[in-house]
């Protein structure tokens, strides 16, 4: 079991100080040891930030227009559209081992779907063509969600104020081997948080052949932000990011929780009388049913991600008792709950609209 504090933001060296065995550098006709690396979109990096995990400076990043500034741990890096950071190495996702991260944000920006956590598949022109899971973790309209593929999303719920202008930990561990997207705990500020599968769910196996970033897609292949034109570059501060090759335990929080100085939100349950059942029909595996027809069985008909969604309360779930206060994608667009009321009858049937606005459709309210 690995566990690595890959990077605590506390100084970035000259680019040839740190050796990456294997790095295809800019100046490598020149050079044994690099001094330069193009990153993506073309901007060129000639500095390092040294890991202190256990896979040494193998796993350094490259970074470039980055500065440091006063953390909520030391220092702390500020991003920004130009910013870049990412880890020529392969790895460290890898299959269906156990994989967990965690780190700090401070950011204001609500009204965007930032990058946070990246680790996608160096080669390949679509991500159509491959079986294996990319990882991406985003602050979405201010709501910590995890991508494993176009149609794997998990969302956590009734957190929306991360994006507030203060100091936030963001967790996401598997808990066992190759487990369901489904079964992955979010945790904000040291608390698990209630979570919710947008789409399909299915076994974690990530690509063996993609590479680490944060704040953006960094050296993963360029499809990806073909088939993401909505996920942007992290703005804001970033602080101690770390990965472990191990679920999370509650030894992991001791240290976070005191230093959250504005906690996030409780999370909507049950008990508070404010989640309810889709009152209209909506499709379950293609034909259209109710949340009384998924009573009737229950047990059995919400394992599906439909009945989980429309049917919170029959289902025993909890559900997201806010409507995302920014713009989301909807068939291409950028659109907001705003626009969904105008068109409500319409618009609500879709289940993305209906994950996004919830009291607008009558989910909740």
């Amino acid at each position: 079991v690995l566990s690595h504090k890959i990077l605590s933001f506390e100084g970035a060296v000259p680019l040839e100080t740190r050796q990456i065995i294997g790095m295809t550098h800019d100046d490598i006709g020149e050079k044994l040891i690099g001094s330069r690396i193009s990153m993506r979109d073309g901007i060129l990096s000639s500095q390092a930030m040294a890991n202190q995990g256990e896979f040494g400076q193998q796993y350094d990043g490259q970074i470039v227009n980055i500065p440091l500034e006063s953390g909520i741990i030391g220092y702390a890096g500020l991003f920004s559209d130009e910013s870049r950071f990412a880890f020529y190495s392969t790895g460290p996702f890898s299959g269906g081992d156990v994989a967990s991260v965690s780190l700090w944000i401070n950011t204001v920006h609500a009204q965007k779907q930032m990058i946070l956590v990246h680790y996608g598949a160096i080669f390949g022109s679509s991500i159509d063509k491959t079986t294996k899971d990319f990882y991406t973790l985003v602050l979405d309209n201010g709501v910590a969600t995890v991508y494993l593929g176009k149609k794997k999303i998990l969302k956590s719920t009734g957190y929306n104020l991360l994006a507030d202008g203060q100091w936030h930990h963001i967790a996401v561990s598997m808990p066992t081997k190759s487990c369901l997207l489904s079964q992955v705990n979010i945790y904000v500020d040291g608390i698990k948080t209630i979570t919710w599968l947008l789409d399909s769910d299915d076994y974690i196996f990530t690509t063996t052949s993609g590479r680490l970033s944060l704040g953006g897609f960094g050296y993963s292949a360029k499809y990806f932000d073909d088939i993401f034109p909505e996920m942007e570059t992290y703005s804001g501060y970033m602080d101690d990011f770390k990965f472990h090759s191990r679920p999370l335990t509650s030894n992991d929080f001791v240290n976070i929780i005191p230093l959250v100085s504005s906690p996030a939100p409780a999370p909507t349950e049950i008990g508070d009388n404010l989640c309810q059942d889709y009152k209209k029909k909506f499709r379950f595996n293609g034909t259209k049913r109710t949340c009384k027809w998924v009573q009737n069985n229950w047990k059995t008909r919400c394992v599906r991600d439909e009945a989980r969604e429309n049917c919170p309360v029959t289902c025993r779930e909890a559900c997201q008792c806010f409507d995302t206060p920014g713009m989301f994608w909807f068939k291409g667009l950028k659109t907001d709950c705003k626009l969904t009321q105008e068109s409500q009858a319409s618009r609500c049937q879709s289940n993305r609209v209906r994950s996004h606005c919830p009291v607008t459709c009558g989910i909740c309210q």
